[in-house]
């Protein structure tokens, strides 16, 4: 009997510990098609990255793990393309989707600027459709 008992309540703590991890798992979720586009992985990638074009290839490397969108549903993972847009010092850097060959899709925008004091401002502005309303990424400082 005590075997019993035991292995019902070993079952009970797996059962409820599985339920709690997957509870986990989908707090940290949108519930959107951003879900599929880690922006913070996105920011420390760029920050990694020598140039617009490395940046951009690495982003879509397969086995990067960074992009998982398929916004046009043809169940391939959706090419992004790094396009820069220049003002004098600022950039606005829009990561976008071809979704066919009329459309494309803006994913998210990263926007770098330098203040008055010199020091150099980024973040990444995620697409409202896909991220939800307000959500922006800043580098966080070691």
């Amino acid at each position: 009997m005590k075997k019993i008992a035991f292995l019902f309540l070993l079952f009970t703590i797996c059962s409820n510990k599985n339920s709690f991890s997957q509870t986990i798992e989908k707090a940290d979720s949108l519930g959107l098609p951003g879900d599929n586009l880690n922006l913070y992985a996105v920011l420390e990638l760029f920050q990694k990255s020598e140039t617009f074009e490395i940046f951009e290839k690495q982003l879509n490397l397969e086995n990067s793990k960074i992009n998982n969108l398929d916004l046009n549903n043809d169940d391939k993972t959706d090419y992004i393309k790094v396009i820069d847009n220049q003002t004098g010092e600022s950039h606005a850097i829009v990561l976008q989707v071809p979704i066919n060959e009329k459309e494309t899709q803006d994913v998210a925008v990263i926007e770098i600027e330098k203040d008055k004091s010199g020091k150099v401002l980024v973040q990444i502005v995620g697409n409202e459709e896909l991220y939800g309303k307000d959500y922006i990424v800043e580098p966080t400082e070691n």
